[in-house]
């Protein structure tokens, strides 16, 4: 069939668009102010609570500039104020210079960016987590630096990660029922769901040879973004003209 006639114009175009797209959003952030003092037997632990279950892809852990910084940062589901399931974690055993500035991705210097952000990977719809600090990078400064922690998301697409969702789109056999064979597409738009932060919905504009008339068909697709999944489920939602 025609389904994908025009893909690599599609792709192309979704690429450049979500490419340029900024990267995390701040959905909340408390403020520590505090020096921790790690050992063998203590750890900062910290709970955040959203007013409502959102996507959170990351927490940040707003630090000290130099190697005043904690070596570990762990997540948990908040349970009923008990440590839940484990959401994500990351080790910090080097200097990063480049994680300091405004966007936490400038050269960390004194005075100019003398704020930095570890961050671990989080990827769950949530109202309530625990963030767990540990660690000294160094151990002759004698105490962490703990400015605040934030709850992030990143409400953009990922490039590599839609291609896939975009395959499993052009997939799906409803939506090739729904175009037939004598149609092609024209174009594919995207967004994230926000009502539950799990999903993306993808319009795709197709035209019949021959005709004149423009057609849509949005698609659900369900969204996953660790490294190395590919496998995509996609759902038709609404077929509608959008001439």
């Amino acid at each position: 069939m025609n389904l994908i006639k025009n893909t690599a114009f599609a792709l192309s175009s979704l690429f450049i668009a979500t490419s340029t797209f900024a990267a995390d959003s701040v959905l909340m952030e408390d403020s520590i102010n505090q020096r921790l003092q790690p050992d063998a037997s203590t750890h900062f632990s910290h709970t955040m609570t959203l007013d409502s279950a959102k996507l959170v892809t990351s927490v940040g852990v707003v630090t000290d500039w130099w190697q005043k910084r904690p070596t570990e940062i762990r997540v948990y589901e908040n349970n009923n104020g008990e440590k839940g399931r484990l959401l994500g974690s990351k080790q910090y055993l080097n200097y990063l210079k480049n994680v300091c500035g405004d966007d936490f991705k400038s050269v960390c210097k004194y005075p100019e960016n003398p704020t930095a952000r570890l961050t671990a990977p989080v990827n769950a719809t949530v109202d309530s987590i625990i963030v767990e600090v540990d660690g000294l990078l160094s151990a002759a400064n004698g105490y962490t630096i703990i400015d605040s922690l934030q709850l992030l998301t990143n409400d953009r697409v990922v490039p590599s990660d839609s291609i896939n969702a975009i395959q499993s789109v052009l997939d799906n056999e409803e939506v090739q029922q729904i175009v037939g064979s004598d149609g092609y597409v024209i174009d594919i738009s995207s967004a994230i769901s926000f009502n539950d932060g799990l999903h993306y919905i993808y319009t795709l504009k197709y035209q019949i040879i021959d005709s004149p008339a423009k057609n849509c068909v949005t698609v659900k697709v369900n969204y996953n973004d660790f490294a190395g999944v590919d496998q995509k489920v996609s759902e038709v939602i609404a077929t509608y003209s959008c001439n």
